[in-house]
């Protein structure tokens, strides 16, 4: 003798048959939302990093600091153009941005021999030629080279000793500078502990504000 289901038994087989295609439904409708968005997300970001894609090869790092320059500043003028964020804290982000952005600029672009002598004058400069270098001591005499078929040169120039002194400042300048920006860089992509300026006072009316000065990569979102 055959049984029938019941009609609570075939309520339960739909309800579960209903369930199961719901979950397929949502999973395909999710994943092609999720490809679509990742897909355009995709194409943006290789219009965004197209100069530093087209600029990367395997034995410099110029263009590791241009990707986290051009990164920087998208994620700046999404924060200025679209952010929600009050403007207090805001602000202070932008700049710090802004600034980040700029000594990416200088380190890869090699900035700091000009900003030296921006503040220092003009680099000198002069006649140079090649004279051929006559060895002075029996240790420099034994060097390799010194006596075989291709002769050793030393350059000259008719920079006087003052304009040399000039130049070596403005060397030792630039050097640095770069050094400065590059500590300056780290400390903004770090960021400070903005608790240890965090106002208690009731007195204050923002107190987070004036203890957050803006930096910190991790704090860089809207």
């Amino acid at each position: 003798m055959i049984e029938f289901p019941g009609k609570s038994q075939v309520s339960k087989l739909n309800l579960w048959f209903q369930l199961i295609a719901d979950f397929i439904r949502y999973k395909i409708v999710y994943s092609v939302e999720e490809f679509l968005f990742l897909f355009k997300n995709y194409l943006r970001n290789i219009w965004i990093f197209r100069k530093a894609l087209a600029s990367h090869v395997c034995w410099d790092s110029g263009s590791i600091l241009y990707f986290l320059e051009l990164g920087i500043d998208d994620i700046r003028k999404n924060i200025q153009e679209k952010g929600k964020e009050i403007s207090i804290s805001r602000n202070k982000k932008i700049q710090k941005m802004d600034r980040a952005v700029q000594i990416l600029s200088n380190i890869r672009e090699d900035k700091y021999f000009l900003l030296a002598e921006n503040e220092l004058g003009k680099i000198h400069t002069g006649k140079t030629w090649f004279e051929p270098y006559l060895p002075n001591s029996e240790e420099e005499k034994q060097c390799e080279g010194s006596e075989s078929e291709f002769p050793l040169y030393e350059m000259k120039d008719d920079l006087s000793e003052e304009q040399k002194a000039h130049n070596s400042k403005i060397f030792s300048r630039s050097h640095e500078l770069e050094k400065l920006e590059w500590e300056e860089l780290f400390q903004i992509l770090q960021g400070k502990d903005n608790l240890e300026n965090l106002e208690t006072s009731e007195e204050s009316d923002d107190p987070w504000g004036k203890a957050y000065d803006g930096s910190g990569l991790k704090s860089w979102w809207d």
